[in-house]
């Protein structure tokens, strides 16, 4: 009479229906998540020959030509900008700026951004320029 082996019972976990699930999660993920576009609001920027890539940019200010400034692709007024500065500023202690003016805008406008940014306690300020076409 022939008796039937043991069965070999696994002591270990099963992990293939778990890497199902986080891979199903992760498609979820990537399927669901919307991106957001950056502004194009577009300017000419004024040329530098030391122009350096913005690494980090918490706060970034755009103003145009006429005189118009924008932040996160909507116009803004400088009252608005100091109360965003400031409240930034008091949120995450220091902040930087980064400012993308318009090579023909006025200075006026570019100086009452720069004085408001001083006023609402930005410690670093960057104004954004490109390199010089050969």
């Amino acid at each position: 009479m022939k008796f039937s082996a043991p069965r070999r019972v696994s002591h270990g976990i099963n992990m293939v229906p778990l890497i199902n699930i986080v891979f199903l999660l992760l498609i979820f993920f990537m399927l669901s998540t919307t991106l957001v576009a950056p502004e194009k609001i577009p300017i000419e920027a004024p040329q530098s020959k030391n122009s350096q890539e913005q690494q980090k940019q918490q706060f970034a200010l755009t103003i145009l030509e006429t005189g118009d400034i924008f932040y996160k692709g909507s116009k803004t007024s400088l009252i608005e900008i100091f109360e965003i500065l400031q409240t930034g500023s008091q949120q995450t202690g220091e902040i930087e700026l980064l400012i993308k003016a318009d090579s023909n805008a006025l200075t006026k406008v570019v100086l009452s951004v720069l004085e408001a940014a001083r006023a609402a306690g930005v410690g670093k300020v960057s104004l954004a320029t490109q390199r010089p076409s050969p």
